[in-house]
């Protein structure tokens, strides 16, 4: 192997079946590191991988906790583990997760109102701490924080790979090559609330933006006065198509967000940026329902629920942008309701088991959802009605539907955003050297049941050659 030209090796190494077997050969030598470190490398590993997968990337769900659920190797725990190691006393215990985008992770620690964030991937084990956000009042309402990345991180273009065609150093060609943004830009956003019970027009946003390193504050209005605390026990979902957040209000409503626009430092002038108030009743709609979730599938928002009284999983595709005011809402229209009647042996559970919901759907399958049974995640395809259960029993907080976030794991592992040297000392990704020091650690002592097992998830090696 050490007599293969760079080019050989290369194409030998991306044929691997999963990441975390590339990563392993990064502690073979130097030569192997620097290899599989090469920009090179990483976009010409991730094209292989969609070429010669045709499945779809899997998708996992995780809640707060860092309960991760699925059938895949779970990198979590170790990685935890070492995070919190690394920062020695600095953190007394694991962090929480608060947001996913793609396969990163909005994690914190410590309180709403002085907490830590960093953005990290176990899958890569590559981290960031941000500078901290601005204070707030300890008695500040914890509202689920929103995050999003403006990804994908392969780009395919074929007018971009040609431009690139003439410039390439290696000579390989470049049609086959999926370019990856690694300078794309990444929101963390909080809502401030200082009261329960107060309603208003106007509230404050706290914003950081990976360009400048920085948090901002601003204020946000509103087309009509809001309870803000009512969107405290939902997680905010981010819809990767339209580049907004959405937070799940109590009052059969969302409040939507664009995190890309708001830039400016704290503004009180009658500029403020403001939000979209979207009001998902309609003549239809039974007062009784409660929206559970939203999710996304072939571009389209979707609102879905499962109501356990008629045993019937309902579908409503959001038209979010067919504004019909009324009372300061934008009335959004359900367009192509649809709904599924499961037979009550389909769904069995005990008596004295919370009721069951829905929390996920699957975007790259509209017909595969995730219902909690007996408080076990069960995975539902609903046109063969074949169902089974996800690894692992789920720990209920605030409700259900709250708590899931869905991480996808792409082909190659979206890189941490990267921050200006200006920003805080604790904004830095950890020094490459450790990392290696630390995998091969891992790798020594991982044992070859824990292998296997990997092998098993990441599907065959597939490749040309085979």
């Amino acid at each position: 192997m050490d007599d293969l030209p760079d080019v050989v090796l290369m194409e030998i190494l991306c044929r691997l079946p999963c990441y975390k077997f590339v990563s392993h050969c990064k502690c073979v030598s130097k030569r192997w590191c620097s290899l599989i470190s090469d920009p090179y490398f990483i976009s010409r590993c991730a094209s292989l991988q969609r070429e010669y997968h045709h499945q779809e990337t899997p998708i996992i769900l995780i809640n707060k906790k860092r309960e991760l659920l699925n059938r895949i190797s779970n990198p979590l725990k170790p990685f935890f583990r070492r995070f919190k190691k690394f920062h020695g006393g600095l953190i007394q215990e694991e962090p929480m997760v608060a947001g996913a985008y793609n396969d990163l992770l909005l994690c914190y620690t410590g309180n709403y109102y002085d907490r830590a964030y960093y953005i990290c991937n176990p899958y890569s084990q590559q981290w960031v701490a941000l500078p901290p956000a601005p204070p707030c009042d300890e008695k500040t309402v914890p509202i689920t924080e929103g995050f999003m990345c403006d990804l994908p991180c392969y780009n395919n273009n074929p007018k971009y790979c040609a431009a690139k065609e003439d410039d390439d150093p290696k000579g390989h060609n470049s049609n086959n090559i999926a370019q990856i943004n690694t300078n794309y830009r990444c929101r963390v956003v909080r809502l401030i609330c200082t009261c329960y019970e107060v309603s208003n027009r106007k509230f404050k946003v706290q914003i950081f933006s990976s360009e400048t390193g920085q948090w901002r504050e601003t204020i946000v209005s509103s087309p009509r006065d809001i309870r803000l605390s009512r969107v405290q026990f939902h997680i905010c979902f981010a819809n990767a198509y339209n580049r907004m957040l959405y937070w799940i209000c109590s009052s059969f409503f969302l409040l939507e967000l664009d995190p890309f626009i708001i830039t400016n430092p704290t503004s009180t002038s009658d500029g403020d940026y403001e939000c979209r108030l979207i009001d998902l009743e309609d003549d239809d709609w039974d007062s009784n329902r409660i929206l559970s979730c939203l999710g996304v599938h072939g571009g389209r928002l979707k609102m879905f629920d499962y109501v356990s009284a008629v045993n019937t999983f309902f579908v409503w595709d959001l038209n979010v942008n067919k504004e019909e005011y009324h009372g300061g809402f934008e009335k959004v229209c359900l367009d192509n309701v649809t709904y599924y009647i499961l037979e009550k042996d389909m769904v069995p559970k005990r008596e004295d088991a919370m009721d069951t919901e829905c929390i996920a759907l699957d975007p790259n399958n509209e017909e595969i959802i995730y219902l909690v049974i007996d408080d076990e995640i069960v995975m539902f395809n609903i046109r063969t009605r074949i169902q089974s259960k996800l690894d692992g029993r789920i720990t209920i907080d605030n409700g259900l539907n709250c708590q899931f976030f869905q991480v996808v794991v792409p082909w190659w592992p979206t890189p941490v955003p990267r921050l200006p040297q200006n920003a805080h000392a604790q904004s830095a990704t950890k020094n490459q050297s450790q990392w290696e020091e630390e995998m091969g650690k891992v790798m020594e002592s991982a044992p070859s049941a824990q292998l296997q097992s990997s092998s098993e998830s990441c599907g065959e090696a597939a490749g040309p050659d085979e």
